[in-house]
């Protein structure tokens, strides 16, 4: 090894001792999260306020054909056109009918993007993911599979990423 290449080691080794001493910010921290808290029927859920792009009042809902019963529409935000859902028909929960002043949740990640129907925001917190329980019983199958959590108070903490990743909710049919 040639003397500047020994000095270049020296040198790269000191780096990488100081940076070993770098600890990571979320390491010592504890896992909480920023959470948007809402109302769906008598429910209290929430999701990680990560994935919610905004929050908007139920504008006119434009009904579709030949689409999955969990689909309410679509809707035009600021010319951009949503997918509307909604929310209960999708975790198999009934809701006999929503608030006289629904609001949308729109959820975002990637290149998915889709409004959720709800009754009502209660806000934000935030929420120890260690201080979850991370089962129901009384939960439909199909809700389980968005579930990720639920607090000593009974707030259901829903997968916003496993619900934006989830291929069926992906409507790709053709009508002939």
């Amino acid at each position: 090894m040639s003397m500047q290449q020994d000095k270049n080691k020296q040198i790269l080794d000191a780096r990488a001792k100081e940076l070993a001493k770098i600890t990571n910010y979320f390491v010592d921290k504890k896992e909480d999260r920023d959470i948007t808290i809402f109302t769906l029927g008598d429910q209290k859920y929430a999701f990680e306020s990560l994935f919610i792009k905004e929050i908007v009042p139920l504008p006119r809902i434009t009904v579709l054909p030949c689409v999955p019963s969990f689909v309410a529409g679509i809707m035009n935000l600021r010319g951009k056109i949503i997918s509307l859902l909604y929310l209960d028909k999708l975790l198999k929960n009934s809701v006999s009918k929503y608030s006289e002043q629904p609001q949308v949740i729109i959820l975002s990640h990637d290149e998915m993007e889709f409004g959720l129907l709800v009754d009502e925001i209660n806000g934000v917190a935030q929420i120890d993911h260690e201080e979850l329980q991370e089962s129901v019983p009384t939960l439909s199958e199909t809700a389980t599979r968005y579930f990720k959590g639920i607090t000593a108070d009974h707030l259901i903490l829903l997968d916003a990423l496993r619900m934006l990743d989830d291929p069926a909710i992906r409507v790709n049919e053709e009508v002939l």
